[in-house]
Protein backbone atom coordinates (compact mmCIF):
# COMPACT_ATOMS: atom_id res chain seq x y z
CA UNK A 1 0.00 0.00 0.00
CA UNK A 2 1.47 3.35 -1.08
CA UNK A 3 0.94 6.32 1.38
CA UNK A 4 0.66 9.31 0.00
CA UNK A 5 1.62 12.82 1.34
CA UNK A 6 -1.91 14.44 3.43
CA UNK A 7 -2.85 17.53 1.65
CA UNK A 8 -2.75 20.76 3.53
CA UNK A 9 -6.38 21.34 5.31
CA UNK A 10 -7.27 23.90 3.15
CA UNK A 11 -5.52 22.13 -0.12
CA UNK A 12 -7.68 22.03 -3.03
CA UNK A 13 -6.24 20.40 -6.47
CA UNK A 14 -2.59 19.38 -6.82
CA UNK A 15 -2.07 22.37 -9.26
CA UNK A 16 1.05 24.16 -8.71
CA UNK A 17 1.89 27.77 -8.62
CA UNK A 18 4.74 29.86 -8.02
CA UNK A 19 3.63 31.98 -4.81
CA UNK A 20 6.97 34.19 -5.80
CA UNK A 21 5.09 35.26 -9.25
CA UNK A 22 6.00 39.01 -10.17
CA UNK A 23 3.18 41.60 -9.63
CA UNK A 24 -0.14 41.29 -11.67
CA UNK A 25 -3.06 43.14 -12.30
CA UNK A 26 -5.61 43.55 -9.62
CA UNK A 27 -8.04 40.22 -10.10
CA UNK A 28 -12.03 40.10 -9.14
CA UNK A 29 -13.23 37.51 -6.93
CA UNK A 30 -13.31 34.39 -9.43
CA UNK A 31 -15.95 32.76 -6.72
CA UNK A 32 -19.19 31.01 -8.63
CA UNK A 33 -21.05 32.35 -5.58
CA UNK A 34 -19.70 35.51 -5.32
CA UNK A 35 -22.36 38.84 -4.51
CA UNK A 36 -22.00 41.93 -5.69
CA UNK A 37 -25.07 42.83 -3.95
CA UNK A 38 -23.61 45.46 -1.26
CA UNK A 39 -26.49 45.92 0.61
CA UNK A 40 -26.31 41.82 1.69
CA UNK A 41 -22.53 42.93 3.21
CA UNK A 42 -23.00 44.02 7.12
CA UNK A 43 -20.33 45.94 8.70
CA UNK A 44 -17.35 43.85 9.95
CA UNK A 45 -17.33 43.21 13.91
CA UNK A 46 -13.86 44.09 15.80
CA UNK A 47 -15.10 41.19 18.31
CA UNK A 48 -11.65 39.13 18.96
CA UNK A 49 -13.30 36.05 20.31
CA UNK A 50 -12.55 33.09 18.16
CA UNK A 51 -14.96 30.33 18.96
CA UNK A 52 -14.11 28.30 15.46
CA UNK A 53 -10.87 27.67 17.10
CA UNK A 54 -12.63 24.67 18.87
CA UNK A 55 -15.25 24.09 16.09
CA UNK A 56 -14.36 20.84 14.16
CA UNK A 57 -16.64 21.60 10.91
CA UNK A 58 -14.36 24.13 10.30
CA UNK A 59 -10.66 24.71 8.91
CA UNK A 60 -8.31 27.46 9.18
CA UNK A 61 -7.20 28.99 5.44
CA UNK A 62 -5.52 31.73 6.04
CA UNK A 63 -4.93 34.71 8.18
CA UNK A 64 -4.89 38.72 7.84
CA UNK A 65 -1.70 40.83 7.88
CA UNK A 66 -1.35 43.97 8.35
CA UNK A 67 -3.10 46.99 6.37
CA UNK A 68 -1.86 48.31 3.12
CA UNK A 69 -2.64 51.71 2.05
CA UNK A 70 -5.25 54.13 2.78
CA UNK A 71 -8.46 51.71 0.77
CA UNK A 72 -8.42 49.53 3.40
CA UNK A 73 -6.36 46.82 2.02
CA UNK A 74 -4.32 44.18 4.03
CA UNK A 75 -1.81 41.75 3.50
CA UNK A 76 -3.04 38.40 3.64
CA UNK A 77 -1.42 34.56 4.70
CA UNK A 78 -2.86 32.12 2.66
CA UNK A 79 -2.65 28.50 3.51
CA UNK A 80 -4.47 27.11 0.64
CA UNK A 81 -2.39 25.31 -2.26
CA UNK A 82 -2.16 27.35 -4.82
CA UNK A 83 -1.96 29.93 -2.45
CA UNK A 84 -4.95 31.87 -4.82
CA UNK A 85 -7.60 29.25 -3.82
CA UNK A 86 -8.16 31.06 -0.98
CA UNK A 87 -9.87 34.02 -3.06
CA UNK A 88 -12.35 31.51 -4.72
CA UNK A 89 -14.46 30.93 -1.71
CA UNK A 90 -17.29 32.62 -0.63
CA UNK A 91 -18.64 32.91 2.28
CA UNK A 92 -15.08 32.80 4.73
CA UNK A 93 -15.19 33.48 8.21
CA UNK A 94 -13.42 35.00 11.11
CA UNK A 95 -13.47 33.59 14.54
CA UNK A 96 -16.41 35.27 15.96
CA UNK A 97 -18.48 33.80 13.00
CA UNK A 98 -18.60 36.97 10.81
CA UNK A 99 -18.67 36.32 6.95
CA UNK A 100 -15.98 38.02 4.72
CA UNK A 101 -15.35 37.76 1.59
CA UNK A 102 -12.25 39.31 -1.23
CA UNK A 103 -13.77 41.50 -3.52
CA UNK A 104 -9.84 41.98 -5.11
CA UNK A 105 -6.54 40.59 -4.64
CA UNK A 106 -2.79 40.89 -5.73
CA UNK A 107 0.44 39.81 -5.02
CA UNK A 108 2.99 42.34 -3.64
CA UNK A 109 6.45 41.68 -3.07
CA UNK A 110 6.02 38.78 -3.31
CA UNK A 111 3.15 38.42 -0.75
CA UNK A 112 -0.55 38.50 -1.15
CA UNK A 113 -2.59 41.82 -0.66
CA UNK A 114 -6.58 41.87 -1.08
CA UNK A 115 -9.63 43.96 -0.03
CA UNK A 116 -12.40 42.66 1.93
CA UNK A 117 -15.77 43.79 1.13
CA UNK A 118 -16.88 45.98 3.46
CA UNK A 119 -13.73 47.22 4.78
CA UNK A 120 -12.74 50.69 2.66
CA UNK A 121 -10.10 52.58 5.26
CA UNK A 122 -7.08 51.61 7.05
CA UNK A 123 -9.07 51.69 10.30
CA UNK A 124 -11.23 49.35 10.06
CA UNK A 125 -8.55 46.83 8.50
CA UNK A 126 -6.74 47.57 11.39
CA UNK A 127 -9.17 45.85 13.49
CA UNK A 128 -8.66 42.97 11.54
CA UNK A 129 -4.77 42.37 11.74
CA UNK A 130 -4.31 38.72 12.76
CA UNK A 131 -7.58 37.02 12.59
CA UNK A 132 -7.81 33.61 11.26
CA UNK A 133 -9.42 33.01 8.10
CA UNK A 134 -12.03 29.48 8.43
CA UNK A 135 -13.49 27.78 5.84
CA UNK A 136 -16.46 25.09 6.71
CA UNK A 137 -15.12 21.78 5.87
CA UNK A 138 -18.15 21.22 3.55
CA UNK A 139 -16.88 23.22 0.87
CA UNK A 140 -13.84 21.21 0.71
CA UNK A 141 -13.34 19.19 -2.46
CA UNK A 142 -13.89 15.26 -1.73
CA UNK A 143 -10.40 13.81 -2.09
CA UNK A 144 -9.45 10.22 -3.23
CA UNK A 145 -9.41 7.02 -1.54
CA UNK A 146 -5.81 6.92 0.24
CA UNK A 147 -5.42 10.72 0.54
CA UNK A 148 -6.49 12.77 3.64
CA UNK A 149 -6.42 16.47 4.60
CA UNK A 150 -4.30 17.50 7.55
CA UNK A 151 -7.59 18.28 9.95
CA UNK A 152 -8.66 14.61 9.38
CA UNK A 153 -5.51 13.19 10.59
CA UNK A 154 -5.56 15.65 13.63
CA UNK A 155 -6.53 13.68 16.89
CA UNK A 156 -5.76 10.33 15.84
CA UNK A 157 -3.76 8.03 17.96
CA UNK A 158 -0.28 6.69 16.28
CA UNK A 159 0.49 3.27 16.95
CA UNK A 160 3.84 1.60 16.18
CA UNK A 161 4.08 -1.81 13.94
CA UNK A 162 4.44 -3.59 17.42
CA UNK A 163 1.59 -1.93 18.88
CA UNK A 164 3.64 0.82 21.16
CA UNK A 165 1.16 3.97 21.59
CA UNK A 166 2.91 6.87 20.98
CA UNK A 167 0.24 9.06 21.57
CA UNK A 168 -2.13 11.41 19.09
CA UNK A 169 -1.82 13.66 16.74
CA UNK A 170 -2.21 17.01 17.92
CA UNK A 171 -1.31 19.10 14.54
CA UNK A 172 0.82 19.11 11.72
CA UNK A 173 2.64 21.37 10.16
CA UNK A 174 4.93 21.45 6.45
CA UNK A 175 8.47 20.03 7.14
CA UNK A 176 11.55 20.66 4.39
CA UNK A 177 10.54 17.23 2.58
CA UNK A 178 7.28 15.98 3.95
CA UNK A 179 4.75 17.21 6.57
CA UNK A 180 5.40 16.61 10.38
CA UNK A 181 2.87 15.17 12.58
CA UNK A 182 3.52 16.57 16.05
CA UNK A 183 2.66 13.42 18.33
CA UNK A 184 1.66 13.94 22.20
CA UNK A 185 1.53 11.99 25.18
CA UNK A 186 0.48 11.81 28.76
CA UNK A 187 0.63 8.38 29.69
CA UNK A 188 1.82 7.59 32.94
CA UNK A 189 1.86 10.87 33.61
CA UNK A 190 4.33 12.23 31.72
CA UNK A 191 3.97 14.58 29.23
CA UNK A 192 5.63 13.92 26.12
CA UNK A 193 6.02 15.48 22.14
CA UNK A 194 7.28 13.18 19.18
CA UNK A 195 7.85 14.49 15.64
CA UNK A 196 7.24 11.91 13.12
CA UNK A 197 7.32 12.77 9.08
CA UNK A 198 4.58 11.67 7.53
CA UNK A 199 5.67 9.71 4.12
CA UNK A 200 5.67 6.79 2.75
CA UNK A 201 8.26 4.65 4.32
CA UNK A 202 6.95 5.78 7.54
CA UNK A 203 3.30 5.55 7.73
CA UNK A 204 2.16 2.24 6.88
CA UNK A 205 -1.59 2.53 7.11
CA UNK A 206 -4.49 5.38 8.24
CA UNK A 207 -7.42 3.84 9.82
CA UNK A 208 -10.11 6.85 9.83
CA UNK A 209 -13.06 4.40 11.50
CA UNK A 210 -10.17 2.75 13.94
CA UNK A 211 -9.01 6.42 14.02
CA UNK A 212 -5.35 5.42 14.58
CA UNK A 213 -2.19 5.81 12.32
CA UNK A 214 0.22 2.91 11.88
CA UNK A 215 4.11 3.88 11.62
CA UNK A 216 7.44 2.17 11.02
CA UNK A 217 8.64 4.05 13.61
CA UNK A 218 11.33 3.31 16.58
CA UNK A 219 11.40 5.28 19.61
CA UNK A 220 14.79 5.35 21.98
Amino acid sequence: MTTKKPHHASQLDDQQTDPNASDQPLNDSESPNHSSDARSQKLISSSCEDVLSHDHGYVVVGKIGRSHGLQGMVFIQSFTEPKENLFSYDPLFLGNKDKICFSRYQSHAKQMIAQIKGTTDCDQAKRLVNKLIYLHTDQLPKLPDGQYYWHELTGLRVLSQHGADYGTVDYIYAGGQFPIMVVKSSAHGKNTELLIPYESSVVTRVDQEARTIHVDWEVD
